[in-house]
């Protein structure tokens, strides 16, 4: 099924929602609080934003663009919904670091 989405360059008329998208995106362990909504100016997490498929275009992306690295790795919290974004691409569990999970992607046309 083909996504209906369009991506734009974005202008200043813009900031409030993404500010908003980008506070929501923010994972929280269950029953912890909300950080203060500040926390969205932090240049840091600018690069952070979350959409519906939007994290599943990127990482499309980024598997395509990296066909000649044998293999990709990260690391996500165990209770993080990015995990099953990670499985559905083909990342799997291959260990753990304090409480992070280290997921592994393997490059098949390698």
């Amino acid at each position: 099924m083909k996504e209906n989405y369009k991506i734009k360059i974005a202008d200043k008329n813009d900031q409030e929602f993404l500010n908003e998208m980008l506070y929501q995106s923010i994972f929280v362990e269950p029953d912890s609080p909300k950080p203060d909504r500040q926390i969205v100016d932090i240049p840091e997490l600018s690069k952070y934003v979350a959409n519906y498929g939007i994290g599943s275009f990127l990482l499309d992306e980024i598997l395509k663009r990296t066909k000649k690295i044998q293999s990709i790795s990260l690391s996500v919290q165990p209770n993080n919904p990015a995990m099953d974004l990670y499985f559905r691409f083909g990342f799997y569990e291959c260990g753990k670091e304090g409480t992070s999970v280290i997921m592994r992607y393997d490059n098949k046309a390698i």
